[in-house]
């Protein structure tokens, strides 16, 4: 399990979730600072950084964090937190908490679950596009 993997289930899951949306995963190598994905549906555009948490901490660059946070006081950004130790959790989590991920996420569910997270998103665009969504 990495990343990877994570990400790719993420994408499917809101892929099902919200029909006709644009779910797309950030080339890397373009721009590290930038989340890994954004959603558009609704007219609205979401931001989301996915982490994988395996009692090693998950790499952050500054320069990431400093965008997360600058995206979510115009807009949507959240990071996503798989956290795998005895047991798997499903974090999200404010940028500017990052730092007590742990102890103050804005959501978490027990064990990896990409349709709870793509629910999420889901409700996210429902709220900040004022309930519309677009089915082509």
């Amino acid at each position: 399990m990495n990343e990877a993997d994570l990400s790719a289930n993420l994408k499917r899951a809101c892929e099902r979730a919200m029909p006709h949306c644009l779910a797309l995963k950030h080339a890397e190598r373009a721009n590290r600072a930038y989340p890994d994905h954004s959603v558009t549906w609704g007219k609205f555009t979401s931001w989301w950084e996915v982490k994988f948490y395996n009692g090693r901490m998950f790499e952050s660059p500054a320069d990431q964090e400093i965008m997360c946070k600058r995206l979510s006081q115009q807009g949507v950004c959240y990071y996503i937190i798989f956290e795998q130790r005895k047991e798997r959790r499903t974090l999200i989590v404010k940028p500017f908490e990052l730092g007590a991920w742990q102890t103050a996420p804005a959501d978490f569910k027990e064990g990896f679950d990409y349709d709870w997270v793509a629910q999420f998103i889901k409700h996210e665009h429902l709220y900040w596009s004022g309930g519309k969504s677009v089915d082509v």
